[in-house]
């Protein structure tokens, strides 16, 4: 039949004059052009509101993936034969780049309609398994989020169901954060929609600080919640401190505004140290939270400017807080410059200070130049602390130079005892 309409049409255009084919082939690429654009109109809908033949074929489309039916018999069969494939060739021995080059490789060539049946040709929970059920459901939450995230609550379970939960969660909030968060708030199960719902906060954080923490400052309080607050409100004040800080102190419950207060200030330490350092000292309760926040301050601080990091420390009231700010200070500055840190300490007035900036500067020193820290650790005033320190140097320095090691302690102001057990350890 095809053939006789060839030559047919052959034999009308042999008996044609120039004009008349050139004529009548501008009709017929005319024809083509106007049956491609007719066959690709987006008619939707007709005046009655009856379905149309295009609105009728997505809607197919639609249900063949969220059934998960997508792929004829022969290509199902197909896909589960190459993922097989490429998951006996990528163990968790493997090469990481062959590996994750091969899970590229597939994940590119599966077409979206037959990724149904690529999820579920995955059966085992190995890394690699994993990964690769995780890679298709990017692709396929990237090209139709709700259909996806259908699929994944319907046909997964397990740990594979809450791992790609999440992916879906924050696949689909990177480009409609507002359509995520609906969908992962009508999750049924409470712990899947706070993961879920977490999942949307981390995408947003970065685009919006402010609504993603509103979103997950209400979620159930959880160690995941918490380490992502804390996260993202350090972030966010990297950017905009005054922001952050005004954010934090809005917080109605006590021990996680303390948490955030520190976060925040620890983020913006980098850029304005001396304000980090108020806000520390000012707005943070006594405790874990303030504790770890001047930790965090003092080592940004102290890269920066090490002497106005030391006065601020000398200021804090004698305690807790105090000593571990001055051990801090201490280490740090002391592998910074080792002398300009020993000086400053000579400076110290308070003897309690000055024992335990010692004591940390012994410590620091005595990995290096242990000789160094035998002169200073003589300095400490309290004898428990430097018995304690003395005797530890020794232990190390004895690892290091036993000769030396052992006149020095024969000479010290250890107990006899002390240097009896010391003395008495075997040579290396």
């Amino acid at each position: 039949m095809a053939a006789s309409v060839l030559w047919t049409g052959a034999a009308f255009f042999m008996k044609l004059q120039p004009r008349q084919v050139l004529f009548w082939s501008l009709m017929a690429v005319a024809l083509v052009a106007a049956w491609r654009w007719w066959a690709a109109r987006p008619v939707l809908q007709t005046d009655n509101g009856t379905p149309t033949e295009s609105s009728l074929i997505e809607t197919s489309r639609l249900s063949s993936h969220a059934s998960g039916v997508g792929s004829s018999p022969d290509a199902t069969a197909s896909i589960t034969g190459r993922v097989a494939s490429v998951l006996a060739g990528t163990t968790d021995g493997a090469s990481p780049m062959i590996q994750a080059a091969a899970l590229a490789k597939l994940v590119n060539e599966v077409a979206v309609r037959d990724i149904p049946a690529a999820l579920t040709a995955i059966t085992g929970s190995s890394r690699t398994h994993n990964e690769l059920r995780q890679m298709l459901i990017h692709r396929w939450v990237a090209a139709d989020a709700p259909v996806a995230a259908d699929w994944v609550e319907r046909n997964l379970s397990g740990g594979a169901r809450s791992a790609a939960l999440e992916a879906v969660a924050s696949t689909w909030a990177d480009a409609d954060a507002a359509g995520a968060q609906q969908w992962a708030a009508r999750l049924g199960d409470a712990d899947e929609r706070g993961s879920a719902l977490l999942a949307v906060a981390g995408e947003m954080a970065a685009k919006d600080p402010v609504a993603a923490l509103a979103l997950a400052v209400e979620l159930p309080a959880s160690e995941r919640r918490d380490e992502f607050l804390s996260q993202a409100a350090s972030e966010w004040a990297g950017r905009d401190s005054k922001s952050a800080v005004e954010w934090g102190k809005q917080i109605e419950d006590v021990e996680l505004r303390a948490q955030m207060l520190g976060a925040i200030a620890t983020g913006f330490a980098d850029k304005e140290p001396a304000a980090a350092a108020t806000l520390a000292a000012q707005s943070l309760p006594p405790g874990r939270a303030q504790d770890d926040a001047v930790v965090s301050i003092v080592q940004r601080w102290v890269q920066d400017n090490a002497n106005d990091a030391a006065t601020w420390v000398t200021t804090f009231p004698t305690g807790q807080l105090r000593d571990t700010a001055l051990q801090a200070l201490v280490q740090l500055w002391a592998d910074k410059d080792v002398t300009e840190a020993g000086i400053w300490i000579n400076s110290l007035k308070d003897p309690a200070s000055a024992d335990v900036a010692i004591a940390a500067y012994v410590d620091k020193v005595g990995v290096q130049f242990p000789e160094m820290a035998a002169e200073w650790v003589q300095e400490i005033r309290n004898v428990g602390v430097r018995d304690e320190r003395m005797s530890r140097l020794a232990e190390l320095w004895l690892r290091q130079d036993d000769a030396a090691a052992r006149k020095w302690i024969s000479e010290s102001l250890l107990s006899e005892a002390e240097k009896t057990r010391l003395l008495a350890a075997p040579k290396p």
